[in-house]
């Protein structure tokens, strides 16, 4: 075994013990090594560390990419050749509430989907355990490290910027019963997730007072990081009980994208009402399909939605709900009152419809995302379930 294979089973050893990322860029400054699940992506968006870096011509041990957002980086050689290092990112805090998520350098990058995900591969990191991990690398690459003292010395002042948020005054501290306290939260979202229609209605019909976290002074901002923030717990919660993530991000980012457009107050409370009853519907026809069909069907409805991307053969469907083909074919039949392949097709209308809606995708990358024959095959069944072509629906629908 040389170097360059103990190094990388170090390193990926180093990323399955504690969730910290670890990138090398060579003397030509690419990525030759990334064990932060989205490396290449930043790499490739100009985003990296390495950019981050260059761009305000830092060269500290520790820095930050924004206020909660930290990394370290060192350089070693190898066979005569200069690598450079980075560690991180490890979060402070966990993001909880948009105007957390807006602070991070990468915010605007990326959909908001994404932005979800990215942000929960990052590991939260006290100061002084970040301390130690950044300092076994340095000594397992290089001959000498920092003493520990200094490496404190540095990432504390870092840290001292970080302000501690006062607690409000007793007369200003939320209600026991308001809907953004942590018991009520949940309450509200346990409903949302089990598609209980009716109770989510009662809550956002009730006269109680709501109270949020001051975000702005301006009503409209504020009620627009209210539904941000709405939005992305609701999200979480469908993705937990069950909602497939395309379908979920998909909505997301559409309710998302709609909010960010309007400017009058009453009309972000009503995009973000209906945003939570969208959601809980589409919930509560999951609980249904899960109720009224059998354990096959079942699978192959859960199958479909995860690959309706792919070509899908009844085959596969039947080898996965360990039935025959025949036998499922039957019983989805009796069970759905529609064939296999009609369901298929539904799904990926429906998807087709979501995409319009929510991105600039052509036709063609459309129709190839979604594993029809060709664009003009794509146009003849979309049309013939909507009743208007794929342009026509983009069109009325505002897109």
């Amino acid at each position: 075994m040389n170097i360059a294979e103990k190094q990388g089973l170090l390193l990926d050893a180093y990323y399955d013990t504690n969730r910290v990322g670890v990138w090398i860029f060579d003397e030509k400054n690419e990525l030759s090594y990334g064990s932060f699940p989205y490396s290449t992506l930043f790499f490739q968006s100009r985003i990296s560390p390495l950019h981050m870096m260059a761009q305000e011509n830092n060269h500290e041990l520790f820095f930050l990419a924004s206020d909660n957002e930290l990394y370290a980086t060192f350089h070693f050689s190898e066979n005569d050749v200069k690598k450079t290092v980075f560690i991180g990112p490890v979060f402070f805090s966990r993001p909880q509430i948009w105007r957390d998520f807006e602070r991070l350098s990468f915010c605007r990058t990326f959909p908001h989907g994404i932005l979800l995900e990215i942000c929960d591969a990052i590991p939260v990191i006290g100061l002084m355990n970040f301390v130690s991990l950044t300092r076994f690398l340095m000594l397992a690459f290089t001959e000498a490290a920092p003493s520990r003292v200094e490496m404190e010395g540095q990432i504390q002042s870092l840290s001292t910027h970080k302000q501690q948020i006062p607690p409000l005054p007793d007369n200003e501290q939320p209600e026991e019963d308001c809907l953004n306290t942590y018991r009520t939260e949940q309450l509200f979202l346990n409903h949302v997730k089990h598609g209980e229609i009716e109770k989510v209605k009662a809550i956002l019909s009730g006269t109680k007072k709501v109270r949020s976290g001051k975000m702005s002074d301006d009503t409209a901002t504020q009620r627009l990081f209210d539904m941000i923030c709405s939005t992305t717990l609701v999200t979480r919660t469908a993705l937990q009980g069950g909602l497939n993530p395309t379908t979920a991000f998909s909505l997301s980012d559409f309710y998302i994208q709609k909010a960010s457009r309007i400017t009058q107050p009453s009309e972000l409370t009503m995009l973000s009402h209906q945003m939570l009853l969208d959601f809980t519907r589409r919930m509560a026809a999951l609980r249904k399909q899960q109720d009224i069909y059998s354990l096959p069907v079942q699978k192959t409805m859960d199958y479909v939605s995860l690959h309706f991307h792919e070509k899908i053969t009844v085959g596969q469907l039947a080898k996965h709900a360990h039935v025959s083909a025949s036998h499922l074919s039957r019983i989805f039949k009796k069970e759905t009152n529609t064939s296999i392949q009609n369901f298929i097709r539904d799904v990926r209308v429906n998807e087709a419809k979501e995409l319009l809606l929510t991105t600039d995708y052509t036709f063609s990358t459309i129709s190839s995302m979604l594993s029809f024959s060709s664009q003009s095959y794509f146009i003849s069944v979309f049309k013939a379930q909507t009743g208007r072509t794929p342009g026509e629906y983009r069109r009325r629908h505002g897109k």
